[in-house]
């Protein structure tokens, strides 16, 4: 992403990826009432102000009363536009996050609505030595999911559960404590899908190739783009296992070894 440096932008192998273009123009203009989107133009408000995305110049413009920080333009800011983006090309985009257990070539996507603890999950896989490629937007082209900026931010209650407030940073007018994660590989073949839920006791189980396409369905990023319906019906084909746990801190340490543990049962 020319003109943002950051070291949570910092991934290998990525240089084959279209550059795009950022800049800020300050101005108190508001921007569109709604979301404006076709297939060369997008325009949407965000927190700070509102984003112009031009997808022939491959620029993406912040309009906004102030300049905003590098640590808000790398995550979140940038997202939408990277959404846009992806859906130009082709890929799906998911609202997700996607890590590799230790040893293993291949990425799990974990979705969960605001709410059911993504963020916190995967600070704590990443804790118990996974490699986390994405928090917040899981882009998929063909078959790999790519990675995105190298941080989780949490809240603040959740990286105080997870012992870590020391080794995070505040963010976003400090609301959120940054978890920094070092640089990886810029794309993972997508192994699966595991959907995020609360229940009285830790459960892991594999759901049907019906109900996958609703919960693909469901968190799909840009819907006004269109969508390619065979590689939707592939993606639901993967496995999703359904992981539910109850919703206590004190749970979080077994449950996530729980989940560890079942995965490799589902790819067999």
């Amino acid at each position: 992403m020319n003109g943002v440096a950051s070291p949570a932008l910092a991934l290998t192998g990525a240089a084959q990826w279209p550059p795009l273009h950022f800049t800020q123009v300050l101005d108190d203009d508001l921007g569109p009432a709604t979301v404006v989107l076709d297939q060369h133009h997008a325009a949407f408000r965000v927190l700070s102000g509102w984003m112009a995305v031009d997808r022939g110049a491959a620029t993406v413009t912040l309009h906004a009363p102030r300049p905003a920080q590098a640590s808000d333009i790398a995550h979140p800011l940038l997202w939408p536009a990277a959404a846009v983006f992806a859906r130009w090309r082709g890929a799906e985009t998911v609202h997700a996050g996607a890590f590799r257990l230790p040893g293993q070539d291949g990425a799990w996507a974990v979705l969960g609505a605001s709410g059911n603890g993504k963020s916190s999950l995967l600070a704590s896989l990443a804790l118990a030595g996974c490699e986390v490629l994405v928090d917040d937007l899981v882009i998929v082209e063909g078959n790999s999911c790519n990675a995105g900026p190298r941080c989780i931010d949490l809240k603040l209650d959740a990286a105080a559960a997870l012992g870590i407030d020391a080794q995070t940073t505040l963010v976003r007018a400090s609301e959120r404590r940054r978890m920094a994660l070092a640089p990886c590989a810029g794309s993972a073949e997508l192994c699966g899908f595991i959907h995020l839920g609360w229940s009285a006791s830790i459960t892991v189980t594999l759901s049907r190739p019906s109900e996958n396409l609703s919960t693909l369905a469901h968190h799909r990023r840009v819907l006004g783009i269109g969508a390619n319906a065979r590689h939707i019906f592939e993606l639901a084909g993967l496995p999703m296992v359904r992981f539910g746990r109850p919703r206590s801190w004190e749970a979080m340490g077994e449950s996530r070894d729980v989940l560890v543990g079942s995965l490799g049962r589902f790819l067999e």
